[in-house]
């Protein structure tokens, strides 16, 4: 049993290694397999603690009973069991915690991502708006529209237009939005 603890403390600190690499990967990388990797690593985690948690309370059993068939060389064998699967058990939760921290992140950042792309598209919309509502207007056929007779009409609906354009930039530029 000795061996098996130390042979899950092993892997259970190349698992740990590996998700701390993730951070990297997690902060640049905006593709799907980081959060299959999180994932993996997760499950894996899980299993081991499935598996070593057993182990450890039946460990904590042995080294404090007062049976007649647990001899004090063998308590202290037992005892260094637990506290060995408890290093274990302790690991895994520090590293399943941490890749929890990481999922979490990496949701926030592709959050984040899509904010910024619905930003652009409201501000491309808040825009087009006013402009498609001037041209519509315009662009009716009423015969009794008074700026369509004026020589300048034209011209001035386009200067109305850019004005609506610049009011609204400067408007977005002083939100901070862009």
């Amino acid at each position: 049993m000795d061996a098996l603890i130390d042979s899950y403390l092993s892997i259970v600190e190349k698992i740990g290694e590996r998700v701390e690499m993730l951070d990297d990967k997690i902060l640049v990388g905006n593709d799907q397999s980081v959060t299959k990797e999180i994932y993996h690593y997760k499950n894996e985690l899980r299993l081991f603690w499935k598996n070593i948690r057993p182990i450890k309370e039946v460990a904590g059993y042995l080294s404090k009973t007062t049976s007649a068939f647990v001899h004090d060389e063998t308590r202290v064998f037992i005892m260094d069991l637990e506290d060995l699967a408890i290093q274990v058990t302790e690991a895994i939760d520090l590293y399943y915690a941490l890749i929890s921290d990481q999922l979490n992140i990496y949701h926030t950042n592709v959050s984040n991502r899509a904010n910024d792309a619905m930003k652009v598209l409201t501000i491309f919309a808040s825009i087009f708006i006013p402009l498609t509502f001037i041209a519509g207007v315009y662009g009716t056929n009423f015969e009794y529209i008074p700026e369509l007779k004026w020589q300048w009409g034209y011209f001035i609906m386009l200067g109305v237009m850019i004005a609506v354009v610049v009011v609204m930039l400067l408007y977005f530029r002083r939100k901070r939005w862009f």
